[in-house]
């Protein structure tokens, strides 16, 4: 549902619920901790090959400093370098903040 129709449905029914005291539920953010533990964050996942991708996005966007959505969807290996035998160096080319993909120090 797009268009300007759908977005003021929307617009009027979040309205209608914060008059009625409701509040958006935000989520849990995954921590070093719950990722490193066994994550009962990351146990929705099962072990099919879609489960582990899923997983392996998941735990790639958080090592990887908290990455945005598009920035995940859009990592290529072309920009992953091995550093030493367990170690990777993921090279971020295009983001938010950086458009021009310019290298910075």
């Amino acid at each position: 549902m797009r268009g300007p129709l759908a977005r003021g449905l929307r617009a009027r029914t979040r309205r209608a619920y914060a008059k009625g005291g409701a509040r958006p539920r935000k989520q849990r953010a995954l921590t070093k901790e719950s990722a490193a533990s066994g994550a009962r964050d990351l146990r929705p996942w099962d072990d099919t090959l879609r489960g582990i991708r899923d997983r392996a996005l998941l735990l790639f966007a958080w090592a990887t400093g908290g990455r945005r959505r598009s920035e995940v969807a859009s990592a290529t290996l072309e920009n992953l370098q091995r550093v030493v035998a367990s170690s990777y160096l993921y090279t971020l080319a295009h983001s938010k903040t950086n458009q021009a993909g310019a290298q910075r120090p």
